[in-house]
């Protein structure tokens, strides 16, 4: 499994973001139409708009989505790529060499609803009703090979390169007008640099498909065949078995930046709203930061500073400002959080009092006394100051943690969460409240922990408690469920071996630690979850039983299930982890872990995944964040051993460790049918020293924001980056990535109902339960027999199939599945239909085709009606010496029919009267006879009425074969003469 289209390379190429969706825009000279601005029209489908005159570019059906704006046209694919919010643009082509002239290019799935193009007042250039479609399919681009064009349901512009059995891929050569050059990368995607950035094509999913309808993946890459030319290559194919190539095309537009001055920076929280703009939370200690004109404040105020800034999807900086709060050296996790209307709410300690220009207006408006927590907020204008108050009492404090309820459905404001230690006595907490006392007692230079929920509108505390026993308790990070619930996690440590009272639950997954002489006295992390009132524990939990626990870093996240996602370091070799684990023991001194809890569960119950996450180094996870989708998304640190023939940190792409310690972000997909886990993305970033990964965001959209710090000069950054080198000792980082969701089992079919609506037709009707799904694959049962494949690639999103290969008086049962790249769901539940006598009369048409030689020029359809719509013919020539070459045609239509006595009847004609007067026979035979005449097609029959007729006797029912070969293969009639049929139907005689 893994994430379409890649997301970074090993030198962190910027990353690509899904494409295209509905705008009636236009390539070349003609100025695009508005953008759609609203939430509901940006994020309908893709959609393929015919042109019908009234765009003057040349392409034949048109999409748009964001700053890409694709045509299709006969034998290339423009692409036109706009700077956002500039004047430029790049346009590329990709021509298809050695195309034919006029491939047949055809629209599939008509969208609902029409376009209406009305320009000035001359009506001869207003243009009504025109269509919009799903897909476009060339169904003759090359001989045996048709391209369909579509929306990638996991982002961007999909093309499904399919190739019949003995179909060459050599011949598909594609040329790139108009780029600056063309690259592949280790994982066999293909970048396109235009001005703007580059065009990505991903690794293509690839795989065949044998007779019987089995798919097999296959290995598939681009391959460049000179500096402006690619093709694919694939390893292992079957030239027996049809192919499928499946790439999908997308615009790169992350960013990736340095962050700090010539001093010693580090990003502490980084956050991303749905637009992708990015805020980020870093500590320095240099005071003359290239902060912005009129930001909250200008001046530096310490030995060190907090300090915020904002940037565009694009990485230019809205804004920079300083946050005048002295002594936030040790802000190193994640304290920042964006509520609904994108203000910044930041948790940190302090020491002394605030500055101007902070206004104290919270819960608590004077310091208690020593080191006091804080939490502040600052508007979305990074001008403005918002909520502000200390919270401590006369000992030490600090917040570490910091999370945001949901939105209040009357007023949309937001309650905050925090929790962190104190070595307060005197630490405010509310009545009523789980734990009202400072739990460390005499041993007072210990710390407690604590939590505390913050109504800021109403300005009082929901509640605040302690959190611990008597040993040192560290309370680190927090979260908040649907219900208000407060999920946190932190590290304690007994004071003196057999001390251990931290309160957990008798649900708990790990209830006590094991002492042992041999044991490193470090400690254990613990995860507990608060009520919504804070008044009880529900839930709390050690991690492991050896005190063995590395680190008091980690990052906690819930889900939509209200499970707890928690991601952490350990040396224990006793972690709990489940059967589907990535990884089921530590790897090395030191290992990153992930936990997903369901904390309403009891022991084991309770943790629905679990595993290792490392190689034979060190390392170590620090940040987490969840998609709606159940993935989950980890960021740390990786420090590997040196000895290249150890088992390395996990990747999926062919990376090698760049540096001293490497940054790493790891997506875990989960299978929605199985609520299981798998390694969908994982890769290393960074330069040659030290890079560690200290904050992730996700997006609703599915953009993710990455943070930490860097000591590498080499630390890859995009072009035209807010900072492009390494200042000082140690800088901060930002980057983006903008994936297409990885592939997961689609969800099953349901309600599969089956109608025999002729003795020759069955309907079929289901429910798509999937919105991820790459097709549909139907199986049918004939009379109580063993099911066999019908159709092995149904499109996208369809819902009804008509069978019309089925035969009169006869039962039949069918079955359907959704797939993608991922795999196949389960099957529906079966459904039957049994075909009504066959009353006489009734035409029965091709259901099916074979081209064994020449070109084709549309399909079996096209011979179902006299309508004006054809299937064209062409010969093709033979190999050998030129002087001995001929010309030759041979096509075969399938039908299903019963025994009796039949009539053919046939309106076919010549495109011409050819110099060599060939000639065309049709010829037909039932399965396993010989092919016997029916009538003759001549060069003289050139009319579009020219209707041929004969009858024949079918000794037994089954699949009649038709076949129409060409009559003069002598050497030297090399004329390519063309056939065209426009009916071809059998009926029983009269």
């Amino acid at each position: 499994m893994r994430l379409r289209p890649p997301l970074l390379s090993a030198a962190l190429s910027t990353c690509a973001v899904a494409l295209l969706g509905v705008s009636a825009v236009v390539i070349g000279q003609q100025a695009p139409l508005s953008r759609p601005t609203s939430d509901a029209v940006s994020r309908l489908p893709l959609t393929f708009i015919e042109n019908r005159g009234q765009w003057a570019a040349a392409g034949r059906f048109l999409a748009r989505d964001g700053a890409m704006t694709v045509g299709l046209e006969d034998r290339a694919v423009a692409i036109r790529i706009e700077e956002p919010d500039g004047p430029r643009a790049a346009v590329v082509r990709l021509v298809f060499e050695g195309s034919h002239e006029r491939p047949r290019v055809v629209a599939e799935q008509c969208r609902p609803g029409v376009w209406n193009f009305l320009r000035g007042t001359d009506r001869t250039n207003h243009h009504t009703g025109v269509p919009g479609f799903a897909a476009v399919r060339y169904r003759d681009l090359y001989q045996g090979v048709e391209l369909r064009f579509r929306e990638s349901k996991r982002g961007g512009l999909e093309y499904d390169l399919l190739l019949a059995p003995g179909a060459t891929l050599d011949r598909f050569v594609v040329r790139v007008d108009g780029a600056e050059g063309l690259s592949v990368d280790s994982d066999g995607s293909l970048r396109i640099q235009t001005d703007l950035g580059p065009l990505v094509q991903s690794a293509p999913c690839t795989w065949e498909e044998t007779a019987d309808g089995m798919r097999r993946p296959l290995e598939c890459r681009a391959r460049l065949l000179d500096h402006h030319r690619f093709g694919f290559e694939v390893t292992g194919r079957d030239p027996t078995c049809t192919l499928i190539i499946d790439p999908v095309l997308s615009f790169a537009t992350g960013f990736s930046t340095y962050l700090g001055g010539p001093g010693w920076e580090i990003v502490n929280g980084v956050a991303i709203d749905d637009t992708g703009v990015v805020t980020a939370m870093f500590t320095t200690d240099w005071p003359l930061l290239p902060t912005t004109s009129g930001c909250f404040e200008s001046s530096f105020n310490g030995s060190r500073d907090l300090a915020l800034v904002k940037f565009d999807e694009h990485g230019t900086l809205i804004y920079a400002t300083y946050l005048a709060i002295d002594a936030a050296v040790n802000c190193h996790h994640d304290p920042l959080e964006l509520d609904a209307d994108g203000d910044a709410w930041i948790a940190g300690m302090t020491e002394g009092e605030f500055v101007s220009p902070w206004v104290i207006n919270g819960v608590q408006p004077i310091p208690g006394g020593g080191l006091d927590g804080i939490l502040l907020e600052l508007k979305a204008d990074g001008v403005t100051p918002g909520y502000a108050t200390y919270l401590g009492g006369s000992g030490g404090d600090r917040c570490d943690g910091i999370a945001l309820g949901k939105p209040d459905p009357v007023d949309g404001h937001q309650d905050v969460f925090v929790t962190g230690m104190t070595w307060s006595i005197d630490y405010p907490t509310t009545a009523g409240a789980y734990d009202e006392t400072f739990n460390v007692g005499d041993l007072s230079y210990y710390p407690d922990g604590f939590v505390a929920r913050i109504d800021p509108v109403a300005n009082a505390f929901v509640y605040s408690t302690f959190l611990g026993a008597s040993q040192y308790d560290y309370p680190k990070g927090i979260a908040v469920d649907a219900e208000g619930c407060a999920h946190v996690f932190g590290f304690t440590q007994p004071v003196y071996p057999g001390l251990d009272n931290f309160p957990t639950t008798g649900s708990a997954l790990v209830p006590s630690f094991s002492f042992r002489k041999k044991d490193p006295a470090v400690g254990s992390l613990f995860v507990c979850r608060l009520d919504a009132t804070g008044s009880s524990l529900p839930y709390s939990t050690l991690v492991t039983k050896d005190l063995r626990d590395a680190s008091p870093s980690g990052g906690i996240a819930v889900d939509e299930l209200g499970r707890t996602c928690f991601v952490s370091t350990t040396r224990s070799a006793e972690l709990p982890v489940t059967a589907n684990a990535l990884s089921g023991s530590l790897q090395g001194y030191e290992d990153a872990f992930v936990w997903l809890l369901d904390t309403r569960q009891s022991g084991i119950a309770s943790l629905a995944y679990g595993t290792y996450l490392g190689g034979a180094g060190t390392e170590g996870a620090v940040g987490v964040a969840v998609g709606d989708d159940g993935s989950i998304l980890v960021c740390g640190t990786t420090a590997p051993t040196g000895n290249l023939q150890q088992p390395l940190f996990p990747t999926t792409e062919p990376t090698l460790p760049a540096g001293h310690v490497d940054a790493f972000v790891s997506i875990f997909v989960r299978d929605a049918p199985t609520d299981s886990w798998v390694l969908g993305y994982s890769n290393l970033f960074g330069g040659e020293y030290f890079d560690e990964a200290r904050g992730i965001a996700l997006s609703p959209s599915g953009a993710i924001a990455v943070s930490g710090s860097t000591s590498s000069y080499g630390f890859p950054v995009t072009q035209g980056a807010f900072d492009s080198q390494l200042d000082g000792t140690q800088d901060g980082f930002v980057f983006t990535l903008h994936p297409a969701s990885s592939p997961t089992i689609p969800a099953a079919p349901t309600a599969l109902s089956a109608t025999a609506e002729t003795a020759y037709r069955i309907r079929l009707d289901w429910t798509d339960n999937a919105s991820d799904e790459d097709g549909f694959r139907i199986e049918r049962a004939q009379g109580g027999g063993a099911w066999q494949l019908l159709d092995g690639d149904v499109a996208v999103d369809t819902v009804e199939y008509l069978d019309d290969t089925v035969l009169p008086d006869t039962a039949y049962a069918y079955r359907v599945l959704a797939w993608n790249a991922a795999g196949d769901s389960a099957w529906s539940s079966d459904a039957g239909a049994t075909t009504p006598p066959d009353s006489g009369g009734g035409d029965v048409v091709a259901n099916g085709e074979i081209a064994v030689a020449g070109t084709v020029a549309g399909t079996y359809v096209d011979t179902q009606a006299d309508d004006g719509l054809w299937e064209s013919l062409t010969e093709q020539e033979s190999g050998g010496k030129p002087s001995t070459r001929y010309s030759y045609l041979e096509h075969v239509w399938t039908f299903s029919v019963t025994a009796g006595t039949k009539a053919i009847e046939i309106n076919a004609w010549l495109a011409a009267q050819s110099a060599d007067g060939d000639s065309f026979e049709f010829w037909w035979r039932m399965d396993g006879s010989t092919y016997l005449p029916l009538v003759t097609v001549d060069g003289n029959q050139t009319n579009p009425d020219n209707v041929q007729s004969a009858s024949f006797t079918v000794p037994v029912g089954g699949t009649l074969h038709i076949r129409v070969i060409d009559t003069d293969r002598d050497r030297g009639n090399r004329t390519l003469d063309t056939l065209h049929v426009d009916y071809l139907a059998i009926r029983d005689a009269p």
